[in-house]
């Protein structure tokens, strides 16, 4: 059982263990080892979702970076496919994209999701299908933030995506299908811009 603040002040038991005002130094202490599972998930999914290159995904990948190899977002925007006027289709927020090759990225940030919640993201793309500017592929990841998914928590994702990208800026447009009764689907769109 977890302790949460009551109206008096004071903590009092509850059956949630999430983000508790009333955690012990030592349990917010572990709070990194927990976040750590996602980020290993993430490298591995990048890492191995092309077999044939997974060799080449190594720490020297990320010592040889340059800053063209990164792309930013601030959140995006939304179309539901079923009663959009009851969702928050206003997506800010925040990303990163480190384009490791032409067809592997890794992709982390965080942004307001459709039901007002903060939800973070994490994951590896694999773009394989390419056409002049234009690349298809999917993330694979994990995502947080829907209540009605895991009470909040992180669960896996797996995302159709297509990419448009010139020298400098981009868009990514992701499909989220709808889960009965827990996420309404929509079409996400993504600006981003590189480094320079």
């Amino acid at each position: 059982m977890a302790t949460s603040i009551a109206s008096s002040g004071s903590c009092v038991q509850s059956g949630s263990t999430r983000f508790s005002p009333c955690m012990s130094p030592q349990r917010w202490a572990r709070r990194p080892r927990r976040l750590a599972s996602p980020v290993v998930l993430a490298l591995l999914i990048a890492g191995t979702l092309d077999s044939a290159a997974a060799a080449d995904f190594t720490v020297q990948t990320f010592e040889s970076a340059t800053k063209e190899q990164f792309w930013r977002n601030s959140g995006g925007k939304s179309q539901h496919f079923e009663n959009a006027s009851r969702f928050n289709q206003d997506n800010a927020g925040y990303g990163i994209e480190f384009q490791a090759d032409s067809t592997r990225y890794l992709v982390l940030g965080e942004y307001r999701n459709s039901v007002h919640k903060h939800t973070r993201y994490i994951g590896g793309a694999w773009m394989p299908v390419q056409y002049g500017a234009f690349k298809f592929g999917a993330i694979a990841g994990l995502a947080d933030g829907y209540p009605k998914m895991r009470n909040g928590g992180m669960f896996p994702i797996v995302l159709p995506v297509l990419s448009v990208e010139s020298k400098n800026v981009g868009a990514n447009f992701v499909v989220m299908p709808s889960v009965a009764g827990k996420v309404s689907g929509c079409v996400a769109l993504q600006i981003k811009f590189r480094y320079m």
